[in-house]
């Protein structure tokens, strides 16, 4: 009885084990999020390029640990604006950018202007240009078929498409959006 007694015992203590692990796992977990005034100056920190680079690990840290999708999209959102501050590679910032598609209609009503502006950085820098043209044209998708509450979104996501196929020498084509871009644009009513 005494050897049987030991036995069982045993899972116990594995089981007892586990449970003090899994409890100090979560406890990690839950003090890793950072309360909201913490996430806002770290928003804030990732629009400083001098201070960017140094707050993207933070991000990528509580990504690993992060949970609940609205909050992921707003951490992918703040590691693209930190990407885009500091300089980095249009790559790492397309890279990015796909990470953070499937979160915009979470977090944003407008997604044309994320796609026409990671559309138009990447064409101002001449880099995966192949990329921006499907982001510039994801952002015409992305347009509600009611203008009236958007105005001028529809001549800012035509306008991105023409500066992605100008910057891609594409001059045929870049003058037709651009032209197709002024009769919806504010500006150009004024």
């Amino acid at each position: 009885t005494a050897a049987l007694r030991a036995r069982l015992s045993r899972p116990r203590l594995g089981v007892l084990l586990f449970l003090v692990v899994a409890v100090s796992a979560w406890s990690e977990v839950v003090h890793a999020q950072p309360n909201p005034a913490e996430v806002q100056n770290l928003n804030q920190q990732l629009s400083d390029p001098e201070q960017a680079g140094a707050e993207i690990p933070r991000v990528r840290q509580l990504l690993a640990v992060a949970t609940d999708s609205a909050y992921v999209g707003l951490l992918r959102q703040m590691l693209l604006k930190g990407l885009v501050a500091s300089g980095a590679s249009s790559k790492q910032i397309a890279d990015a950018a796909d990470t953070t598609l499937p979160y915009v209609a979470l977090t944003t009503r407008t997604p044309a202007v994320f796609y026409g502006s990671l559309a138009r950085l990447l064409a101002s820098r001449q880099e995966e240009l192949p990329r921006a043209l499907g982001y510039a044209r994801a952002g015409v998708r992305s347009l509600p078929d009611d203008d009236s509450r958007t105005p001028g979104m529809r001549g800012f996501a035509y306008g991105s498409v023409g500066v992605v196929h100008f910057e891609a020498g594409r001059l045929d084509s870049g003058p037709t959006w651009l032209m197709a871009s002024l009769p919806v644009s504010p500006v150009s009513q004024e």
